[in-house]
């Protein structure tokens, strides 16, 4: 019974609570979900900071173990179904980004731009560190601060303000 229980909820991190099954797209689900994460991290930091990396911190640590135990048990890497990387990578994002539609509309694009491309460091990661639970989480999370990156760029040229 408690292995069961432990495997529902491992099945449950890594697949951002079932939106991972969905057929269609489920990476593009499970980043719906990390505008979520994202808002309640940014809520979160502007009163402490320090929690809100400690959240993300946690989250990162019982995410990976539950993709390496998820891996394991299901016999292949970075499956479809797996999108706690991508709920983690855009929920990165607004630890500095102000949550505002327009904010929230243009990195959720740019995520999943990279996501999908793997442009530059994004597919490095993921070729680097291919096979591993950290592999999986990795790329995603570079991908967030790609975003990050633009966002200060775009912030620099006076298109947009982030506070």
């Amino acid at each position: 019974m408690y292995r069961q229980v432990k495997q529902l909820a491992i099945a449950g991190v890594v697949t951002g609570f079932g939106l991972g099954k969905i057929p269609v797209a489920p990476g593009t689900f499970g980043s719906i979900l990390g505008l979520g994460l994202g808002g309640v991290l940014h809520y979160v930091s502007a009163y402490h900071q320090v929690i809100a990396w400690l959240m993300f911190g946690l989250i990162f640590a019982v995410s990976h173990q539950c993709i390496r135990q998820y891996e394991l048990s299901h016999g292949h890497h970075d499956a479809a179904e797996i999108v706690i990387d991508e709920i983690l990578g855009l929920g990165l994002v607004y630890l500095w980004v102000p949550v505002s539609l327009m904010n929230l509309g243009i990195g959720f694009g740019l995520f999943r731009l990279f996501d999908i491309t793997k442009i530059g460091p994004v597919g490095w990661c993921e070729r680097r560190l291919h096979g591993l639970a950290l592999g999986t989480l990795m790329d995603d999370l570079m991908a967030g601060f790609m975003v990050l990156v633009v966002f200060g760029l775009i912030s620099g040229l006076g298109w947009i303000e982030l506070g």
